[in-house]
């Protein structure tokens, strides 16, 4: 190894240092020196060895200088290279920083542990803090298990084990990551570093894939609304004319089906009318002046009927590019298309048959809240055709002013809930005298609002008139028939009366007797007052009975919890019963609410409490029973008063002393009883039982001697869920159909009211005012009858039998019968045949409606 710069340099001052001394010895400095000529011989031989070593140390230091110049040049430039890589270096590593902390995609290193079966996180980009909503801080250093523990189930901790094992790059497919702090779909790409550590470049693909879910639900979405479309849609080739493809609903509209509607073209099957037409407005779409049209036209069916169709078509195109493609929308109008057609012949008869029937139409439009009425209805109003009638307020002027709320009331109630109407009221003619008007309204929703009202105004002045003379004379026959059944009461009513007064006297006397006598207690004048309130209550209770007896107690029927009336009145039926009778309350669960008057209820309950009370003198136990039940046809043929559904179950039971057949017979009848002479006047159970029937409920007893006495009475009820509001259920606009439906009504205002509230709801309405013109318009109509709506009970043939008829020339033809008598249908024993569907009158447009949807929809029995 050569010696340094720094060593010459010393050398050579050490060498220089001698010299010095020597020739300060030579030089005669040193008396020493100058007396010893061999030892100034020595030195000067000396000097010239050190002269001669430092001449060649010199040229040594020269030669290494040289060197070391070069030296120090090569490495100043390999100084600088190296610097100029190491800038370059930090340049590289400063472009990778930005460029992983400027990745869009998540980027994580990893560092194997464990020999590769586990890895610790080395770096984590801004991406992946973003993805992962997690700081970089808190995942560097931890193992990839500790920070994302779901990489197991998620499968990327075996892709890092293979890569790192064999170095391959591998992608990890797409997949769902969730653990408890993260989520997501990722889309992993990981390979391996020089270095050995390995690197994931992944994305959160969540939204694309969510995305793509979302298209893939839209397309199946889109494939089952052209399937299952309620109107016709099909592709057709824009050039040619060609059926790409239609629906079930297009082919059936066209009788074709879906092979053979694409093996033809529109124009082959279009009415040869129309086919003019629709090439015209075929080429404008071609040509790009419209973009889409509409049209009403005919389809040709192979059996050579005709469809009329409401069409639609609508160019399929990119901008600037000629259409490929068409859609065409068709909806069967056939059915309105013959509807205007009748509509049109019968204007004039029904002009005509309003002039006879003395019924004129009228009509509110909401929007422009303008009235117009028809000819008829000036007639009726005695004014002239020129009265302007179109403002409401002058409309409502011919009605009396005590009529005029009602009115108002209804038209109210019509615009806000589309609620119809159905009055009769006073009005007063131009001449000033007093008529009776019958008006009908029927509210028409347009866009989820009601657009107008159309109703009709009969005059039923003669039938009113007619009305009153008849009702004056049955509440003359009534009374009549009441006198002698008044004549057989009052002897009981007088005697009970007298010793509820005698009760009374007799209590308020010794209660003063027991206050007076120094030697009374409390105790004496607390059962006398007690006494007093028992006679008060029965002098109540006898009251009540006589009012429901002559049925001037009014019913005001609602929604009641029964189970909570009897919680209620518990305490006042433990006063009401004796010490020695235990009294039991029990509660079904999830108990309905029955529809009955409250008041009435409890004076039913109170009744059978007095009952068993009176039959159990030694004591005994009385228990009310609440619960649910569901009512059969099979129960409720046998019971007509019945219908089946829902009811609330109220049993009562005694441990009584019972009664025997010939008395149970008699138990609901008026005035019979079996108690003492003064103790009861047999209205007892005969007023319960008018309570349950005015409540359309039904009451059953049985009871044998020493057996007690047990009640079962069954009232309608709401099975709604809890909160249900019912009046908003009533006032929900009800559902609507296209089927055809054949009226048959003998009584002309209900066929027309009939006809106008089915028409309402979108049905096509045949209409006949006997069982033979209903024959007669079901053969001339020639298309499928959907629904027979037929009274029972008309001339000549009654609407059973014309239901047989129809029903064996098209067994599908469902019936529907409407009477103002259940006992109008055709029954066996008393009971409503299996399967017969039937709507009591009066009905609301609601109910008939309703009734009308719920028959056509229900399946037929299985044979």
């Amino acid at each position: 190894m050569s010696p340094t710069k720094p060593t010459y340099e010393l050398l050579g001052n050490r060498l220089a240092e001698a010299l010095k001394l020597i020739a300060s010895l030579c030089a005669g400095e040193s008396n020493v020196v100058r007396q010893d000529p061999r030892l100034l011989a020595r030195l000067r031989e000396a000097r010239d060895l050190l002269l001669e070593a430092r001449a060649q140390v010199d040229n040594e230091v020269k030669s290494h200088a040289l060197e070391l110049a070069a030296a120090n040049e090569q490495l100043s430039r390999e100084i600088e290279e190296r610097r100029g890589t190491e800038l370059a270096l930090q340049e590289s590593e400063h472009r990778f920083r930005a460029l992983f902390a400027r990745m869009s995609s998540g980027v994580a290193v990893y560092r194997a542990l464990d020999g590769g079966s586990d890895f610790e996180i080395v770096d984590f980009n801004r991406a992946a803090e973003q993805i992962e909503k997690i700081e970089r801080r808190r995942v560097i250093g931890k193992r990839v298990t500790e920070a994302f523990p779901g990489v197991v189930d998620f499968g990327l901790l075996d892709v890092l084990r293979r890569v790192f094992a064999t170095g391959k790059p591998e992608r990890h497919p797409i997949a769902f990551y969730q653990d408890s702090q993260h989520s997501g779909w990722r889309d992993n790409f990981v390979y391996r570093l020089p270095s050995g550590e390995v690197v994931a470049i992944y994305d959160d693909v969540t939204k694309r894939v969510l995305a793509e879910i979302g298209l893939r639900e839209s397309e199946s979405r889109f494939r089952a609304i052209f399937e299952q479309a309620g109107v016709g849609v099909a592709q057709i080739e824009a050039a040619t004319g060609r059926f790409v493809r239609a629906n079930q609903r297009y082919c059936d509209i066209v009788g074709l089906g879906p092979d053979e509607i694409t093996a033809t073209t529109f124009m082959a099957i279009t009415h040869p009318n129309d086919l003019a037409r629709d090439l015209e407005l075929g080429q404008e779409l071609l040509a790009g002046r419209i973009r889409s049209f509409a049209a009403e036209k005919r389809y040709v069916r192979r059996d050579g009927s005709i469809v009329w169709v409401d069409l639609s078509v609508s160019a399929m195109a990119k901008a600037g590019e000629a259409p490929e493609y068409c859609i065409a929308v068709a909806q069967d109008i056939s059915a309105r298309k013959q509807a205007e057609a009748a509509l049109a012949r019968s204007e004039a008869l029904l002009r005509e048959t309003q002039a006879i029937a003395r019924a004129g139409g009228w009509e509110y439009d909401a929007v422009t809240r303008k009235v117009t009425w028809t000819e008829e209805v000036y007639k009726i109003l005695g004014v002239a055709r020129d009265f302007d009638a179109s403002d409401p307020e002058r409309a409502l002027s011919f009605c009396a002013p005590e009529s005029l709320p009602l009115v108002q009331d209804a038209f109210a109630r019509a615009l806000e809930r589309a609620e119809p109407f159905d009055l009769e009221f006073e009005l007063i003619r131009a001449g000033r005298e007093r008529v009776w008007g019958r008006a009908v309204g029927r509210p028409v929703i347009r866009e989820e609002r009601v657009a107008r009202i159309a109703g009709n105004l009969v005059d039923v002045t003669e039938r009113r008139r007619a009305e009153a003379e008849r009702a004056d004379l049955e509440e003359r026959l009534r009374h009549a028939q009441k006198m002698e059944a008044v004549g057989q009461l009052a002897g009981g009513v007088a005697h009970d009366f007298n010793n509820i007064l005698t009760a009374i006297l007799g209590s308020v006397e010794l209660a003063a007797a027991a206050l007076a006598d120094d030697g009374g207690t409390a105790r004496g004048v607390e059962d006398a007052l007690h006494e007093i309130r028992l006679g008060a209550e029965r002098a109540a209770a006898l009251t009540r009975q006589l009012l429901a007896f002559s049925r001037r107690q009014i019913s005001r029927p609602r929604l009641v919890d029964l189970g909570r009336t009897l919680g209620d009145m518990e305490m006042m039926l433990r006063r009401l019963l004796s010490e020695n009778i235990a009294l039991e309350v029990r509660r079904g669960p999830d108990l309905w609410q029955a529809r009955v008057d409250p008041g009435q209820i409890e004076q039913v309950v109170m009744n059978l409490a007095v009952n068993a009370r009176d039959a159990m003198p030694n004591g005994g136990r009385l228990v009310f029973e609440t619960r649910n039940v569901t009512l059969d046809q099979d129960f409720v043929a046998a019971r007509p008063e019945l219908l089946p559904g829902p009811h609330v179950l109220l049993a009562v039971s005694d441990t009584g002393c019972g009664m025997d057949a010939k008395t149970l017979e008699r138990a609901f009848e008026p005035f019979f009883t079996t108690k003492d002479v003064g103790r009861g006047t047999g209205l007892g159970l005969s007023t319960v039982y008018g309570i349950v029937r005015q409540s359309r409920g039904h009451i059953a007893v049985h009871s044998a001697p020493g057996q007690g006495t047990g009640f079962e009475i069954f009232l309608p009820a709401d099975a709604s869920v809890p909160g249900e509001s019912v009046q908003a259920r009533r006032v929900a606009l009800p559902p609507t159909g296209i089927e055809t439906i054949l009226v048959c009504e003998d009584d002309l205002a209900v066929r027309d009211l009939t006809r106008r509230m089915l028409e309402g709801g979108g049905y096509n309405v045949l209409a006949a005012s006997n069982a033979k013109e209903a024959l007669e318009v079901a053969a001339r109509h020639g298309a499928p009858i959907h629904l027979l709506l037929t009274d029972v009970i008309m001339p000549g043939m009654d609407g059973g039998k014309l239901a047989s008829e129809m029903a064996a020339r098209d067994p599908a033809l469902k019936v529907l019968y409407i009477s103002g008598y259940t006992a109008d249908i055709v029954t066996h024993g008393g009971a409503l045949d299996q399967g017969v569907e039937f709507l009591e009158k009066p009905f609301t447009w609601h109910r008939l409606l309703w009734r009308v949807r719920e028959v056509l929809e229900k399946k037929p029995a299985a044979r």
